[in-house]
């Protein structure tokens, strides 16, 4: 089954998909395809089919992984993915990409991983808040010509003219305490905005969640520690905390963006569960998980 988003990518997805249908067809594998129409549709396609057993490809960027995703779980069926969004943040912290994501439907490892939750809406890359909801909604405003981390950078200038830090209570099964932040990142996927390294010591396989929260600072500060999300080490600076938990509470007020959508409001819970999806990974990263 292959449930492919028309305008992923500024329209990337519809020029890959001659490319998979063929190498299907070299398979001689039987698929019907089908197109997503509507936000959520994706979702509905796969819940409709997902206790046949299947595996179903998704073509499209995060939104598209969250939606199949969502309508798999707990299913028989098996997940797999073709990335041609703009930013292909959780494919790529799963070791997916536009490169190798065909050999992986040939030859790729089927693997129970964890899904986390926010408030009950699951998520498999990074659930955010704070100057981060005004660089996802600035960012889905933006034309999709433009793409990956230039896209978020641009939208992160646009947005932090407005933006003020926001006060927020954390509590952990350790501790609860408050603080006035920029932004607060939990991470199930160690990545997001087309490849920040955001919770860049999140493993999948642990049970645990990865909270980073860069404090309040000036505006000209952010921008200086802002290069260093590329590589993770932002984590080091005195204004950024990081922890692990396995679960979160956040009170406060504000949206919440996980996987390129808004998904919720604060306050918000964050938890894991268990082994609640099956998907289809390169061997290298499969490997991670028998460990």
């Amino acid at each position: 089954m292959l449930i492919v988003n028309p305008v992923a990518g500024g329209g990337s997805t519809l020029r890959k998909l001659p490319e998979v249908l063929r190498f299907i067809e070299a398979k001689s594998w039987n698929c019907r395809v089908f197109t997503s129409g509507h936000p959520g549709h994706a979702e509905e396609l796969t819940r409709k089919y997902a206790e046949k057993n299947l595996l179903i490809i998704a073509i499209g960027g995060d939104g598209t992984v969250n939606e199949v995703m969502r309508g798999a779980l707990g299913s028989p069926s098996v997940m797999a993915i073709i990335p041609s969004g703009s930013g292909n943040d959780v494919a790529s912290s799963l070791g997916i990409t536009k490169h190798n994501a065909l050999d992986i439907l040939a030859s790729g490892t089927i693997k129970k991983v964890d899904v986390a939750f926010v408030n009950n809406e699951p998520f498999l890359g990074v659930a955010s808040c704070g100057l981060d909801t005004e660089v996802n909604r600035t960012a889905n405003r933006i034309p999709r010509l433009i793409k990956g981390a230039f896209l978020y950078t641009l939208a992160l200038v646009i947005a932090i003219v407005k933006y003020k830090p926001m006060e927020i209570t954390i509590s952990t099964p350790e501790k609860t305490y408050s603080e006035k932040i920029m932004l607060l990142a939990v991470g199930h996927g160690d990545r997001y905005g087309g490849g920040m390294k955001i919770t860049p010591l999140a493993k999948r396989d642990d049970g645990l969640l990865d909270l980073c929260l860069v404090k309040s600072l000036s505006k000209w500060m952010l921008f200086v520690i802002f290069p260093k999300v590329f590589s993770g080490k932002h984590i080091k600076h005195p204004k950024v905390t990081y922890s692990q938990a396995e679960s979160i509470k956040i009170q406060g007020h504000g949206e919440v963006f996980a996987d390129g959508d808004r998904k919720t409001q604060l306050p918000a819970e964050y938890s894991l569960k268990s082994g609640l999806l099956q998907l289809l990974l390169p061997e290298q990263k499969a490997q991670i998980f028998s460990k």
